[in-house]
């Protein structure tokens, strides 16, 4: 699907592309019918449209069972020219990716602000059955409030590789991750996601929660490779620095609670993201 700026999708104008990724890119646009400006995710032609259209029906129906404010609701689905276009709010601010290639590491209030919604967010997701399981930085938007006295917040996108890991009754989860690929990205990625991604459950968001709080609060990852082997290698058997080592001034739960969640073992990992919550709600207020 070829468009630029001034492009015309049923109802919508595309102004300016504002994100791309690997399933496709992100517009602001216009709706001629109301002068709303929205985003549109336009899903690129990967060469298996059935799969496309797969992951973007279960990104909106994600978002719609969910219903919390740090979820970016879908507000329609539309297809042009045969390829998927999500409709979504239209969000001002950056990713928390871009607010850490500025400022590399972040003090614990602005981590536990920026995070405990995210958190909030994942825990009711699981709590209706739904696995994220492409949790990053890139995937969590600060929004920039236009009252400069406001709380910046965060949002959670991208549902589009989410996954049910305890099916409704009377739903179908639609198998389409075939064996040996890998959704999501690796260094984020839990070790049995990375091994049997289908098989996942709510611990491989808490993994990556682990990896995005370590990194926000250390400035690097607790899993780093410079190629694809090496990165699983370590992901794998290799070792993790403690965040206690690396950021002896923390207080001892939020390197605890760190590391709990940084545990390969399923059965030791910590299950649930209540804890995480508590935590960090106590750090914000205090």
């Amino acid at each position: 699907m070829q468009v630029t700026a001034g492009s015309r999708l049923q109802h919508y104008v595309l102004d300016r592309k504002i994100g791309e990724g690997g399933m496709g890119s992100v517009w602001a646009a216009s709706d001629v019918r109301t002068g709303v400006q929205v985003a549109l995710k336009l899903i690129r032609d990967s060469g298996s449209l059935d799969i496309s259209r797969v992951r973007v029906l279960r990104e909106a129906r994600a978002t719609q069972r969910v219903t919390h404010a740090a979820i970016v609701p879908i507000t329609d689905v539309f297809f042009h020219d045969a390829n998927p276009v999500l409709v979504m709010e239209l969000l001002a601010g950056e990713t928390l990716r871009g607010e850490l290639h500025r400022e590399q590491s972040l003090p614990l209030g602005r981590a536990a602000q920026l995070l405990l919604p995210i958190a909030e967010a994942l825990h009711e997701a699981h709590g209706a059955g739904i696995v994220h399981r492409d949790l990053k930085p890139e995937n969590i938007f600060v929004e920039r409030p236009s009252d400069s006295l406001a709380v910046a917040t965060a949002r959670l996108l991208d549902f589009g590789v989410a996954r049910n890991y305890e099916p409704q009754a009377g739903s179908e989860q639609t198998p389409i991750t075939a064996l040996g690929t890998l959704l999501g990205t690796l260094a984020y990625m839990a070790p049995e996601q990375a091994m049997r991604p289908s098989e996942c459950d709510q611990r491989a968001d808490i993994w990556a929660f682990g990896v995005c709080l370590y990194e926000v609060l250390s400035g690097c990852r607790p899993i780093e490779g410079n190629t694809g082997p090496e990165t699983m290698r370590q992901l794998l058997v290799g070792g993790i620095t403690p965040l206690a080592v690396l950021r002896p001034d923390l207080p001892g739960d939020i390197a605890a609670l760190t590391q709990s969640m940084l545990v390969r073992r399923l059965d030791g990992r910590l299950a649930t993201l209540g804890p995480v919550i508590s935590i960090l709600s106590k750090r914000l207020l205090g």
